[in-house]
């Protein structure tokens, strides 16, 4: 009875640990951690009940022998002299802590060393989407990635670098590049309006960002570095590029004049390469809908949008061509009672794994004072309550809500991100989560405005 305890006691953090791993994007950070602390008080228990058992083997031992026999006598002075079970039975909660703390730390590290290793595979091997494009380019070869350096954050984790567009001492939106803790800060863009919504290729080489014109918003294409830029399409309102993991073709959204761009927006695909682009959904009844915010699943065969097919604006998925396509998150509510508003879906973003999609869902902020022009402080503050980024499966079976804020995107080892105003700081503050909790990403510095970033992989 003792060994079963004991071996219980070690197994029960293994155990937890492989429970937790099926269930990770389904629990918030806050369920991780209560499950984690509850297994550290089964630890507890289970450890006391190890020495209580050996106490009472040791007595057993002391009653197989008549009283006062020498055998008894010998048998009652083992059991008195043997004060290590009492050190174990105080020290059983430090011992535990100390156990489990440090199984759980190993494990979720070896956890995020298989799944680099995992998503190195697939990325160097598997990505090979151009065939699943009717009028595009032809299967392209898994891209060679470039060298990419990182430094470990004081969290152990890896730092990786990200571009970001924040306003420089003019107020002018410009792109810097830096890693996620905001060191190493550089300047990529001298733009004289403003630069925004940048998108880096799957193999780290190019970048597809939006620069404001004097009509419209232009697509724009550079190296990581900001050099070589070039316009890929200047006329109208072009907006959220997003790359192919062929690393040649983006998808991106056109948008009519207005306060809401996703409204009679549609969605195209551009080789850019050779500059041929076309609209990528064709089927008129997909047409008579608005297609906004594209982004192509990891492995290039389905893609999420923004779609008012059923309504109000959701997030759909279909095949690349818009075939078979399905509303993926549907909101609790639909409509917000004190506000009077729908409630709406936007910002989708793939994981890398291709399992999760987050996005934002909330009251869109159109029906705020500064678009309606009706000062009503009280409604700006309910609408902006409503502003939450949600994680659900690809397949729609499971959704959690990640936390206020918006713009969501995922880190290269398969973290999502949130952003929201901070009064404090002036402007927005990114969030990360992470196996030990959320982190502050410094990317974007205090009193200035943003316009998104992207991640350079691995």
């Amino acid at each position: 009875m003792p060994t079963l305890f004991l071996t219980a006691w070690f197994a029960c953090p293994l155990l937890t640990w492989a429970a937790m791993l099926g269930l990770r994007r389904r629990m918030s950070l806050g369920v991780v951690w209560v499950v984690c602390l509850t297994s550290v008080i089964a630890g507890v228990v289970l450890l006391a009940n190890y020495v209580w058992a050996l106490d009472a083997e040791l007595l057993a031992e002391v009653d197989k022998y008549e009283p006062g026999t020498p055998e008894a006598q010998r048998a009652s002075e083992e059991w008195a002299s043997d004060t290590d079970r009492s050190f174990l039975l105080v020290l059983s909660p430090l011992l535990t802590a100390v156990w489990y703390g440090a199984v759980y730390l190993l494990l979720f590290g070896l956890r995020r060393v298989v799944r680099r290793m995992l998503l190195t595979v697939i990325w160097g091997t598997l990505l090979s989407p151009g065939a699943l494009l009717s009028q595009a380019a032809p299967p392209a070869q898994a891209p060679p990635t470039a060298p990419q350096g990182s430094n470990e954050g004081s969290a152990g984790r890896e730092l990786h670098r990200v571009i970001v567009s924040h306003s420089d001492k003019d107020g002018v939106l410009q792109l810097y590049r830096m890693h996620e803790d905001g060191s190493g800060r550089r300047q990529l863009t001298e733009s004289q309006r403003g630069c925004r919504m940048p998108s880096c290729s799957p193999d780290g080489r190019r970048l597809a960002y939006v620069q404001q014109t004097e009509h419209g918003f232009a697509l724009m294409l550079s190296d990581v570095d900001g050099k070589d830029a070039k316009v890929l399409r200047e006329e109208g309102v072009n907006l959220v590029p997003s790359w192919l993991p062929d690393s040649k073709h983006i998808v991106w959204m056109t948008s009519l004049p207005g306060s809401d761009p996703t409204n009679g927006s549609q969605i195209h695909i551009m080789n850019t390469e050779t500059g041929e682009s076309r609209r990528l959904f064709s089927d008129t009844e997909q047409l008579k809908f608005s297609n906004s915010m594209p982004v192509v699943s990891p492995m290039g065969r389905r893609i999420a949008f923004v779609s008012n097919r059923s309504g109000n604006m959701r997030i759909w998925v279909s095949d690349l061509d818009g075939s078979n396509a399905q509303p993926i998150s549907p909101p609790d509510i639909e409509e917000h009672e004190a506000i009077q508003a729908p409630i709406e879906q936007k910002v989708p973003a793939w994981s890398p794994d291709g399992q999760w999609i987050a996005h934002w869902e909330g009251v869109e902020a159109i029906h705020m004072s500064r678009f309606t022009g009706i000062p009503n402080p009280e409604r700006d503050q309910l609408i902006a309550a409503t502003f939450h980024v949600w994680v659900v499966s690809s397949d729609g079976t499971h959704r959690r809500k990640v936390g206020p804020g918006d713009d969501p995107t995922w880190s290269p080892d398969g973290f999502v991100t949130r952003a929201f105003p901070d009064p404090h700081r002036g402007g927005p503050k990114v969030m990360i989560e992470t196996e030990l909790g959320e982190q502050e990403l410094a990317i974007v510095p205090p009193n200035t405005n943003w316009g998104r970033f992207t991640w350079l992989p691995r």
